[in-house]
């Protein structure tokens, strides 16, 4: 009896869900940020809505499992002065630490929460 494995195949296969792999995480990457960033929406400091407004989100790719928010940048270069500073008084419900809370809110289940998108997604 002759067993014959056809390498060929084997590597398109793993290449190809590789492939779907880094979509899926570069997806729940994506979703994950934007949960963190609609969570930031709500506690920004808000007075004229330049610093709300100036909120800017760097997707991640298959290239590059990493997203970004920020906020401020000319339109409001106090942003990180607004996050800081603990001792500044805002409008009821904003505060300081307006992206770490939500980031470290959402990612306490990180690990989860991507591995439960890539399986959906796979």
């Amino acid at each position: 009896m002759k067993a014959r494995f056809d390498d060929d195949n084997f590597r398109r296969r793993v290449a190809r869900a590789s492939a779907a792999t880094r979509l899926a995480t570069a997806t729940a990457i994506n979703d994950i940020a934007l949960e963190i960033a609609a969570k930031a929406d709500e506690l920004v400091p808000f007075d004229t809505g330049a610093l709300s407004s100036s909120q800017k989100i760097e997707n991640a790719s298959v290239g590059d499992l990493t997203a970004t928010i920020s906020y401020g940048g000319p339109a409001a270069p106090y942003a990180l002065v607004q996050h800081e500073d603990q001792e500044l008084r805002h409008t009821a419900g904003r505060s300081a630490k307006y992206l770490e809370r939500p980031a470290r809110q959402v990612g306490q289940n990180l690990d989860k929460k991507i591995q439960s998108l890539v399986r959906k997604a796979l």
